[in-house]
């Protein structure tokens, strides 16, 4: 998947339909870049922000919700501060926040990062307790319970496989989530780099690391800030096969894919002309050819075929001499093998 600006889905003229287009091509999932975080989300994000929610969903595109709370003072909507001693003023803030925004897109987004980058921004942790993190899922879980709840922090790129304080940090943010009982259901990390990247097998030990807790681990903001177009290439590569070669990795989510509309521009897979960077190339190659299944079978006699194919989603099309021709669409996961009859009514 990749983040979309859900502003850039309405922009007019050859960028917004060539971004519209790319979107539609490439990613079955979606996270709003900024339009659902909390400041933006009370002054300017709301309109487009559901806008763009309505608009994935009637294409088919999953979408992940980011971010419920940024827990820091510069992360949050600019009158909270003044709530420092006031903890159940802080707490009502909250809940009403919860409330406006669980309601008003609930049904449309599949995974909500409850809870963004607790190693730098806990400045409500500091006053309300760390043990408040739990209530913030607890209440997410109440308001919203069919999405699958994460957390989220950026360890990655400066500390993955050590034993920096920011990994063992996160580390003991997800323990104490456990402990209480919080319904935490994924864990994120974020994936922003540059010219440093962390080698794939360091990458896989620290995947390892947290693949203990027994939770899908889902790379949220992947991007590679560098003018070096060989590096991100080759980067891309390697990082996108370590995260689809480990059990625990079920989503790898870019951070923007057009140059024009980017956070780091030189990030982008597209350039702002729309010519596609090597490392755009190795993600199509990849994601979009190596590792997904298209497969044309004849059945044997008992109606029966096998395929060997990766997990995701599939359409299945079935034509019979005399039949007329069916069509389903299945899902296939780990817990769900693909094992289906498709009954065919005659012509």
């Amino acid at each position: 998947g990749s983040a979309v600006d859900a502003g850039t889905l309405f922009l007019e003229g050859p960028d917004g339909d060539r971004y519209r287009k790319t979107v539609l091509e490439n990613y079955g999932l979606a996270t709003i870049e900024n339009h659902l975080k909390w400041p933006y989300w009370e002054d300017w994000g709301r309109k487009d922000g559901l806008r763009g929610l309505d608009w994935l969903g009637e294409k088919g595109i999953l979408v992940r919700g980011h971010t419920l709370i940024w827990p820091g003072w510069k992360e949050l909507p600019k009158d909270m501060p003044s709530l420092e001693n006031d903890p159940a003023a802080l707490r009502k803030r909250v809940q009403t926040h919860f409330e406006d925004i669980l309601g008003v897109t609930r049904g449309k987004i599949v995974e909500w990062d409850v809870m963004n980058e607790p190693y730098a921004q806990n400045d409500m942790m500091r006053i309300l307790g760390w043990s408040e993190m739990s209530e913030w899922f607890r209440m997410a879980k109440r308001l919203e319970p069919n999405a699958r709840l994460a957390v989220n922090d950026y360890p990655l790129p400066d500390s993955l496989g050590g034993g920096s304080a920011h990994l063992n940090h996160y580390a003991g943010v997800i323990e104490r989530l456990l402990a209480e009982k919080a319904p935490l259901e994924a864990i994120g990390f974020q994936g922003h780099f540059g010219d440093n990247v962390v080698p794939p097998e360091r990458l896989l030990g620290g995947l390892d690391r947290f693949a203990k807790y027994g939770l899908p681990i889902v790379i949220t903001e992947f991007d590679i800030n560098t003018k070096d177009e060989d590096l991100q290439a080759r980067y891309m590569r390697d990082f996108l096969t370590a995260c689809f070669s480990h059990p625990s990795v079920d989503m790898v989510v870019i951070w923007g894919f057009w140059e024009g509309r980017h956070w780091f521009p030189d990030a982008g897979l597209y350039r702002r002309d729309w010519s596609l960077r090597p490392q755009g190339q190795v993600w199509l190659d990849l994601v979009k050819k190596r590792w997904w299944t298209n497969a044309a079978l004849t059945s044997d006699s008992r109606g029966e075929s096998r395929v060997s194919g990766f997990y995701g989603d599939y359409e299945v099309a079935v034509t019979a001499p005399g039949f007329k021709p069916a069509r389903m669409s299945v899902g296939h996961t780990k817990a769900a093998p693909l094992n289906r009859t498709v009954a065919l009514e005659r012509a």
